[in-house]
């Protein structure tokens, strides 16, 4: 952890710690269940990412929010408020990627997890649209982050949204140039220019460009003198390894 003038702070950290945390800034609450396929990941009951459902059986998020045991983790479904309605699933398998590496600038920072009741479609729950895998998310993208996550000083029990752009990765990795972290391909960057972006609870859940979901909230970075870009994973290089998962 540095712990300098720029301080590097993952969304895998808890509230508690004592460092600043990322905060959500020029959001706005979700009205309606715009975006059906939300979820929130609960460790203990309590909310710790977010989570976007890939069929009746499936939700995809990050890895580093599923490093617990089965019996504590679930998944609550169909509700924007985290105190109010929705439906408990337990979570039943846990798919890391094989490749995930903390210690690598969290690269493959994706898990696929199996619930039980199976998600029922309605008006409120429903499957995100995934893209090709492949698929290339053009640079000035406008996206929209989706989540629970930190405000400017609180962990809201209602569902938020923020519209963000995309940068390319080359850009996102020269802002990055003086910081160990390295931004691979297989990660997709969201800009924070006007303070806007993920804050710390928002880790796994989704960013929409165009309906689908292209990334996963993965980390960020704190300085007190500058913006850094959200760094997601590229949910398109990832499309035949989520297809594995749930078809086995």
């Amino acid at each position: 952890m540095k712990t300098s003038t720029i301080l590097l702070v993952f969304l895998v950290l808890g509230t508690s710690q004592v460092f600043p945390q990322p905060r959500i800034y020029g959001g706005e609450l979700v009205i309606g269940r715009q975006f059906p396929g939300q979820i929130s990941v609960q460790y203990i009951q309590g909310h710790k990412c977010g989570g976007s459902i890939v069929n009746e059986n499936y939700i995809v998020t990050a890895a580093h929010c599923v490093e617990y045991s089965l019996e504590d983790l679930s998944v609550l479904s169909g509700t924007n408020s985290l105190v109010n309605g929705g439906i408990r699933h337990n979570v039943t398998e846990i798919h890391v990627h094989e490749g995930y590496n903390v210690s690598d600038s969290w690269i493959n920072d994706i898990a696929v997890l199996k619930v039980d009741p199976p998600f029922v479609f309605d008006n409120n729950t429903a499957a995100v649209a995934l893209p090709q895998q492949g698929q290339v998310t053009p640079e000035g993208s406008i996206g929209t982050l989706v989540g629970w996550g930190w405000t400017e000083d609180e962990l809201p029990d209602d569902l938020r949204m923020v519209n963000v752009q995309v940068i390319n990765y080359e850009e996102c990795n020269r802002q990055f140039e003086e910081l160990n972290p390295t931004v691979y391909p297989e990660m997709i960057c969201s800009s924070t220019e006007g303070k806007k972006g993920s804050g710390s609870g928002d880790s796994g859940g989704p960013l929409y460009v165009n309906r689908q979901v292209v990334g996963i909230s993965s980390w960020v970075t704190v300085s007190a003198m500058e913006s850094f870009p959200d760094v997601l994973i590229r949910v398109s290089a990832y499309v035949d390894w989520i297809n594995s998962k749930v078809r086995s």
